[in-house]
């Protein structure tokens, strides 16, 4: 364990920050998708923590649904769900991300989820 921990602090400090970005990118976009509730402002890490209890599901439900689209979710207490970025996640990944989130919205909300 200790080993994977000194590796990551001498050759994955810099790649943080560049997680931190790609975090704080998807946090601003999923702000847009009917349903969620996100705050970039308190986005200070890799990880983005949704609430989506307007999509009137679980969080267990909303996991499945999102991996069904290619997306990998985290179940959190409540109806919350968190995601990580890290260094296989690129800017470019952040656009097919929030399309599966709007297409799973639909899912959830059928016509209400149709929002800008």
């Amino acid at each position: 364990v200790a080993a994977c921990g000194l590796v990551a602090l001498k050759t994955m400090v810099a790649r943080l920050e560049e997680d931190h970005r790609h975090a704080r990118a998807l946090a601003e976009a999923l702000v847009r998708v009917p349903g969620l509730a996100v705050n970039p402002g308190e986005v200070e890490t890799n990880m983005v923590f949704v609430n989506i209890a307007g999509w009137g599901a679980t969080s267990a439900e909303a996991v499945r649904a999102l991996k069904e689209e290619g997306v990998r979710a985290s179940e959190m207490p409540g109806p919350v769900i968190r995601l990580v970025t890290h260094r296989m996640i690129t800017a470019a990944d952040i656009a097919p991300a929030v399309e599966a989130f709007r297409r799973t919205a639909r899912r959830f909300l059928g016509s209400r989820g149709e929002g800008p």
